[in-house]
Protein backbone atom coordinates (compact mmCIF):
# COMPACT_ATOMS: atom_id res chain seq x y z
CA UNK A 1 0.00 0.00 0.00
CA UNK A 2 1.27 3.45 -0.87
CA UNK A 3 0.47 6.29 1.50
CA UNK A 4 -1.16 9.29 -0.18
CA UNK A 5 1.13 12.27 -0.63
CA UNK A 6 0.08 15.60 0.89
CA UNK A 7 -0.93 16.89 -2.53
CA UNK A 8 -3.02 13.82 -3.44
CA UNK A 9 -6.62 15.01 -4.13
CA UNK A 10 -8.14 12.65 -1.55
CA UNK A 11 -5.59 13.57 1.12
CA UNK A 12 -6.23 17.27 0.55
CA UNK A 13 -9.95 16.76 1.17
CA UNK A 14 -9.24 15.35 4.64
CA UNK A 15 -7.88 18.72 5.77
CA UNK A 16 -9.67 21.14 8.04
CA UNK A 17 -11.68 22.92 5.37
CA UNK A 18 -14.76 25.05 5.96
CA UNK A 19 -17.15 22.35 4.70
CA UNK A 20 -16.84 20.00 7.66
CA UNK A 21 -20.20 18.31 7.05
CA UNK A 22 -19.47 17.39 3.45
CA UNK A 23 -15.93 16.35 4.40
CA UNK A 24 -17.32 13.99 7.02
CA UNK A 25 -19.69 12.43 4.46
CA UNK A 26 -16.75 11.97 2.06
CA UNK A 27 -14.72 10.31 4.80
CA UNK A 28 -17.62 8.01 5.66
CA UNK A 29 -17.92 6.96 2.01
CA UNK A 30 -14.20 6.24 1.74
CA UNK A 31 -14.22 4.41 5.07
CA UNK A 32 -16.67 1.92 3.57
CA UNK A 33 -14.52 1.48 0.49
CA UNK A 34 -13.70 -2.09 -0.43
CA UNK A 35 -10.08 -1.26 -1.15
CA UNK A 36 -8.12 -1.59 2.12
CA UNK A 37 -5.55 0.93 0.84
CA UNK A 38 -8.23 3.62 0.67
CA UNK A 39 -9.44 2.81 4.17
CA UNK A 40 -5.91 2.81 5.54
CA UNK A 41 -5.10 6.14 3.90
CA UNK A 42 -8.29 7.73 5.25
CA UNK A 43 -7.39 6.57 8.76
CA UNK A 44 -3.81 7.85 8.39
CA UNK A 45 -5.14 11.17 7.11
CA UNK A 46 -7.57 11.55 10.02
CA UNK A 47 -4.80 10.76 12.50
CA UNK A 48 -2.66 13.48 10.89
CA UNK A 49 -5.48 16.02 11.09
CA UNK A 50 -6.19 15.14 14.74
CA UNK A 51 -2.49 15.37 15.60
CA UNK A 52 -2.22 18.76 13.90
CA UNK A 53 -5.24 20.11 15.77
CA UNK A 54 -4.02 18.77 19.12
CA UNK A 55 -0.60 20.33 18.51
CA UNK A 56 -2.22 23.70 17.81
CA UNK A 57 -4.30 23.41 20.98
CA UNK A 58 -1.24 22.56 23.09
CA UNK A 59 0.69 25.51 21.66
CA UNK A 60 -2.21 27.84 22.44
CA UNK A 61 -2.51 26.50 25.98
CA UNK A 62 1.25 26.90 26.49
CA UNK A 63 1.10 30.48 25.21
CA UNK A 64 -1.82 31.33 27.53
CA UNK A 65 -0.04 29.69 30.47
CA UNK A 66 3.11 31.75 29.93
CA UNK A 67 1.30 35.03 29.21
CA UNK A 68 -1.06 34.71 32.17
CA UNK A 69 1.66 33.97 34.69
CA UNK A 70 1.48 30.21 34.91
CA UNK A 71 0.76 28.77 38.34
CA UNK A 72 1.53 32.08 40.13
CA UNK A 73 -1.68 33.84 39.08
CA UNK A 74 -4.81 33.27 41.10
Amino acid sequence: MDEWAKDHPHAMRLGTGSHAGSELRDVQKRRRARDPAISANVIIGLIKVATYLLDRQLRQLEKAFIEEGGFASA
